[in-house]
């Protein structure tokens, strides 16, 4: 094995791709061997006043909006009007409304995308016609690591007024694997503010990820310039599912700095290794606003296709991965990519669902895999 160290200084952002070369002699044939290419992407720095900026537009518009809904406005008229609110900033180059729903998306001029949601309680996002549903799945089926990861960033509002335990079906999942003992399951555990995008990066480990809280569908209809300047594979309306982690503006690095492992970092970095002892603390989320992987919210962040995407170290182990939020299924933005990153099966929504809704089904669906007593099909 052999290990190199190189410095690159881009001055411009940009996508770039590196791959090694090694000549290789067997049997008295040679050629020339090449790994795998890696992506790395230059972005310019996300600044602390750009995004105190962005969050304050967007918690205002949001407040003043659901304000109107609580003195009888339309919950869709409502959503209009804030698309008319932050269109009136300055900083706004386009915002629109979800497909026949409640959420709201914004792209700044500055290339960066936020998103508002404005559901109705006890659903788990805005509603709609759905797009194309999926009508078959595999069947049984044996995933290739015992490694269960369970994120539910909206939990506690999911089981608000249930018995204990009940009303998140990532919670359920977590606990019926746990329970499991032939064979046993090591199972990982991100609920509410501790479903941090770190776990969405890291899924690929997983054999069985289930995947709760509020999602829908944005940036329909945005500006075909501007979307074929996105990395984005698919560039019509993009499912996006909201993660537990806050947007907390002064938590973004001004600078790197180094470090010798990620409690030298702070709050949302991971330590980089560069050598055996030291490393360099690496702000991905910073990268991933820059590059329009994720979605700034008022509150949290919200994950897009191209996330999980880019985030894939290596092929999953044949997943089985179930997103518990409205219309994760609605045009397969995000199915696409878990599937062509090796998950055997993604089961979601094509349309909006109800927290009810939600964990009967999701519920109905882990215990019969867990079970062994249904197929995934």
């Amino acid at each position: 094995y052999f290990s190199g160290c190189l410095t690159i200084s881009p001055t411009v952002a940009k996508r770039m791709y590196f791959r090694v070369s090694a000549d290789v002699a067997i049997f008295n044939k040679k050629y020339t061997a090449l790994s795998p290419i890696a992506v790395v992407d230059a972005a310019e720095r996300f600044s602390q006043s750009e995004c105190s900026a962005i969050v304050g537009l967007q918690s205002k518009v949001k407040s003043d909006a659901l304000a109107a809904i609580a003195s009888g406005t339309d919950r869709k008229v409502a959503a209009a009007d804030a698309v008319t609110a932050l269109k009136a900033d300055a900083t706004v180059a386009e915002a629109g409304v979800s497909p026949a729903g409640f959420a709201v998306w914004v792209r700044y001029k500055t290339g960066r995308f936020g998103g508002l949601n404005l559901a109705p309680p006890g659903y788990r996002a805005g509603g709609g016609v759905p797009g194309a549903g999926y009508t078959s799945a595999l069947p049984t089926h044996s995933v290739g690591t015992r490694r269960g990861l369970l994120i539910a960033p909206a939990a506690a509002e999911f089981q608000t007024g249930k018995p204990a335990g009940d009303g998140d079906e990532a919670v359920y999942a977590s606990e019926a694997l746990k329970a499991r003992e032939c064979p046993p399951f090591q199972v990982d555990d991100a609920v509410g503010n501790d479903a941090l995008l770190y776990w969405y990066r890291n899924i690929w480990q997983y054999g069985l990820i289930a995947m709760t809280g509020h999602g829908d569908v944005l940036f329909n209809g945005m500006d075909p310039a501007a979307a074929a300047a996105t990395n984005w594979e698919h560039t019509g309306a993009q499912e996006v599912m909201w993660s537990g982690e806050k947007v907390v503006c002064s938590n973004i690095a001004a600078s790197s700095k180094s470090c010798s492992s990620d409690a030298s970092c702070s709050a949302g970095q991971e330590c980089v290794k560069t050598s055996a002892k030291s490393g360099v603390c690496v702000d991905y989320t910073q990268g991933d606003i820059m590059a329009g992987r994720v979605v700034i919210g008022a509150d949290t962040y919200g994950i897009l296709p191209a996330f999980f995407q880019r985030h894939m170290r290596q092929d999953m182990p044949g997943s089985i991965v179930y997103l518990g939020a409205c219309r994760t299924l609605w045009n397969g933005s995000i199915a696409v990519q878990l599937v062509g990153a090796g998950a055997a099966a993604v089961v979601g929504y094509s349309n909006y669902i109800t927290n009810d809704f939600g964990w009967e089904r999701g519920k109905a669906f882990f215990k019969a895999i867990i079970d062994e007593s249904d197929s995934v099909l």
